[in-house]
Formats: structure tokens, C-alpha cells, sequence
């Protein structure tokens, strides 16, 4: 075997151990493992981008194990990609497929035991989707600014005093893991069904269950203000408060701001950068 094909081996087997250990990983946490190439990226096909900016050797094994059917190819929200600091202006993927333009599908890697856990798991809706539309061009990179200058004061406000927390398969898969706790009981203990009204609210159908109690949230440690389950907390709680779902995927101009001060403090600025007078601290819009 030459040095290449060992190199690359050897490459595939440590992705595969990577992605076994984390259990599921996006482009962001392969680049921050393995390199980040600013023209590189792993396609589906000459249309599909799954994640941009990966060396072309990760790129090649990733689509080498997904081919010997080592690891699954599951669609995330384009979120997770924003709060690991990459956008990508390009219509979403809704499918694993051919486009006859480019499109993007934000990609999970997932270990094969994880997706089966995740599919056979009950009470779970078949099916996920993501509006095929694009962003507004350069939106989502001002998003991503806007949040790394986001400092929480810490309050707890968020958590005491939140209506519904959302759940995806991702979430409750890191929790149960988090918890060592099955991923039945994790559904069991700590979930409950969202209401028809906040699905029909929501502009994507990832959110497949909620936290059984909130106001305050079930895991919230009010001693030490702040989560029990910090390194394993929803996705929701992650992008709080600007790269939330109705400010990526409908409505950029509002904000889940809330009553939440950290915002108010420079909301002032925010508005001056976007230029338009039109938006209160509470994410409502002014006529």
C-alpha cells in the first residue's frame, strides 16, 4: 500500500473513531478536529454541498464511509451551523438527493447505532424538512456577529420564566447520553408532546417534543443560576436569543429577545446596524 492510500486509511479510521465517540458531528466539529480548507467541502453530488470548508481528505472519507454504510448522513438545522461560526447562502436541501442547482443540506454524521436509536425510538413523527428557500444574502453571517457579541448577564430569567422548551432527536439524544439514561426513558421522564398550535407556529418541523416542566425549566439549578445540563442543553437554549427559528428561517428582522436585559443593553446598536427603526427590544416589529 503507498503512502497515500495508507495516509488516507489511516484518515477514515480516525474520523470514524471521532464520530463514534461524539456520537454525532457537523462540519464545524470536523474542521476544529481536522482542519478547515476555505475552498474545500464534502458533496453529495456536484450540487449538494453537506458541509463547506472541510480539507478534501476528510471530505473523501467522510463520503468513503458513508458509502461502506459506517455512518449516516442525517438533515440538522442550518442553526447548529451558525452558532459554529459557518453560513452558507445557498437554498436549503430538504432531501438527501440531486439538484439541478446547488443547494445545501446541513448535515449530521452520525454513528449507525445512534441513527437506529433515533428511528425506532416511538412516538417520534416520520419525517423531518427544511423550507427549500434561500437566506437572505449575507443575513445569516450578520446573525452569527450579532451572537458572538451576545454577553448573558446570567439572570436565569430565560429559564424561569420560558413557555415551551424544544426538543429535536439531537437534543434528546445528547441528554439521555448526558444523564446515562436510555433514550426511552429520556422520552418518558423528562418530554412531552409539543402542542398542535406551536408545530403549526413553527416554519420547520424539526422540534419533535417538549421539556415536561418549565417556569422554571425542570433543569434549572436556581442555587447556582444557571443549567444542570449545561454541556448537553437544547439547541433552543444554545442560539438564544438571535439565531433562533423564526429569525433564520422566516422572519430575520425579529429577535426572541423577550425580557431578556443582555438584549436590551445594546439593542440601540443593533437596530442602528440594521438600519431600519423598525424593531423593539421585545422582537416585536413597529409599523
Amino acid at each position: 500500500m503507498d503512502a497515500d492510500k495508507r495516509a488516507m486509511t489511516d484518515l477514515s479510521r480516525d474520523i470514524h473513531r471521532f464520530i463514534e465517540d461524539h456520537r454525532w458531528v457537523t462540519g464545524g466539529d470536523l474542521i476544529r478536529r481536522f482542519g478547515r480548507d476555505p475552498v474545500g467541502g464534502c458533496y453529495g453530488d456536484e450540487n449538494l454541498l453537506l458541509t463547506p470548508e472541510v480539507s478534501h481528505g476528510t471530505a473523501d472519507a467522510i463520503c468513503s464511509l458513508y458509502d461502506a454504510g459506517e455512518i449516516t448522513i442525517e438533515l440538522i438545522s442550518p442553526i447548529v451551523y451558525l452558532l459554529d461560526g459557518i453560513a452558507v447562502d445557498l437554498p436549503y436541501a430538504g432531501e438527501l438527493k440531486g439538484y439541478a442547482t446547488p443547494h445545501w443540506f446541513p448535515a449530521a454524521f452520525c454513528s449507525t447505532a445512534v441513527a437506529e436509536r433515533i428511528r425506532t425510538t416511538s412516538r417520534f413523527p416520520a419525517g423531518t424538512g427544511l423550507p427549500e428557500k434561500s437566506p437572505r444574502l449575507g443575513w445569516q453571517q450578520w446573525l452569527m456577529k450579532s451572537q458572538e457579541q451576545f454577553r448573558c448577564r446570567r439572570c436565569g430569567d430565560c429559564c424561569e420564566d420560558t413557555a415551551i422548551v424544544d426538543l429535536n432527536w439531537y437534543d434528546m439524544e445528547r441528554i439521555a447520553v448526558h444523564l446515562n439514561i436510555g433514550m426511552d426513558e429520556m422520552v418518558d421522564r423528562y418530554t412531552v408532546e409539543m402542542p398542535e398550535e406551536r408545530m403549526r407556529a413553527l416554519p420547520y418541523l424539526f422540534p419533535l417534543r417538549g421539556i415536561r416542566e418549565t417556569q422554571p425549566c425542570m433543569f434549572f439549578d436556581r442555587v447556582t443560576r444557571g443549567c444542570g445540563i449545561y454541556p448537553a442543553r437544547p439547541l433552543v437554549c444554545r442560539a438564544f436569543p438571535y439565531l433562533e427559528t423564526i429569525t433564520v428561517y422566516s422572519h430575520p428582522e425579529t429577535f426572541n429577545s423577550g425580557g431578556c436585559y443582555a438584549v436590551k443593553d445594546y439593542f440601540d446598536r443593533i437596530r442602528a446596524e440594521l438600519g431600519t427603526g423598525r424593531h423593539r427590544s421585545d422582537g416585536q416589529r413597529t409599523v
